[in-house]
């Protein structure tokens, strides 16, 4: 019988004057318990959740076809006509149900362990060529049902979901306010002085490592890539700091600043959206 001593859960990763606390791992339980040139249009991708559905009766079309006559809820998109298709005969076996987000992008049931959702798959390919790889947006706290933990349809390359951004003013400042001089400033003396945090404690953590079971190294390099995320994301902004941001036509967005209403942001998310 070999037994294990357990790791403390204030255990924390040190290295070049940087630490880094661990998250809880089962090892802290007692014993017994590619720089390709940019495509001169770069694809669009959006996904949409609608939490309590909508009447498909009145969403397809009769018929089939370019000139088939659109259905009431299609009826505004009628001068896209010949630039959308709408898809029948799909079925989501494990959706419904106040946690029906949960599978909504992937298809993954409640309770399994999450895949990367196709957003995602597709801001791996070409989130490169832009200032945001992709955004995750919402207009109440991310898909406002079941748990708020998983309460949205994205999720990473290691499953773990991605939160979204639910005021319309922070997305509007991140799209297209410019940063002043020191701001710019501040975020380059920020990412020189931190350098790279996992590079530093990486020999730390492969010393724990050999203590860890299967299932707490897979949670570790979850871990690990959650926080080189952030890393990546502070170098991607500093990259960018020097491109000027796009400057919005304002024209048709009203008077926001009293649009506190759910349906009031979400016509600014949308505007925001279509103007990107």
């Amino acid at each position: 019988m070999t037994t294990r001593k357990p790791l403390h859960r204030r255990t924390v990763l040190r290295g070049a004057g940087a630490c880094l606390a661990l998250p809880w791992l089962e090892a802290m339980m007692p014993g017994g318990t590619a720089a390709d040139s940019v495509p001169q249009t770069i694809p669009r991708m959006g996904m949409f959740y609608f939490g309590t559905g909508m009447n498909m009766r009145e969403f397809y079309p009769d018929g089939t076809g370019i000139d088939a006559p659109l259905s009431r809820i299609l009826k505004p998109l009628e001068q896209h006509r010949g630039q959308f298709t709408a898809l029948s005969g799909t079925w989501l076996e494990h959706g419904g149900g106040h946690d029906g987000a949960y599978p909504f992008s992937t298809a993954i049931a409640r309770g399994q362990k999450q895949i990367q959702s196709p957003d995602q798959m597709a801001a791996a390919i070409h989130g490169r060529h832009t200032r945001f790889p992709s955004l995750q947006l919402s207009v109440k706290r991310g898909t406002d049902f079941g748990s708020q933990a998983l309460a949205t349809i994205s999720w990473n390359e290691q499953g773990v979901p991605l939160a979204a951004e639910n005021d319309p003013r922070t997305l509007f400042d991140r799209l297209f306010r410019p940063a002043s001089q020191s701001e710019q400033q501040t975020r380059q003396d920020e990412f020189r002085q931190r350098g790279s945090v996992l590079d530093a404690i990486l020999a730390d953590a492969r010393q724990i490592e050999r203590k860890l079971s299967r299932t707490d190294r897979q949670q570790l390099e979850q871990y690990f890539n959650s926080v080189r995320e952030v890393e990546q994301g502070l170098e991607r902004e500093i990259d960018w700091a020097d491109r000027p941001k796009p400057t919005p036509n304002l024209k048709g967005y009203g008077d926001y600043e009293k649009a506190v209403s759910p349906e009031g942001n979400g016509k600014f998310v949308y505007d925001q959206f279509a103007k990107l």
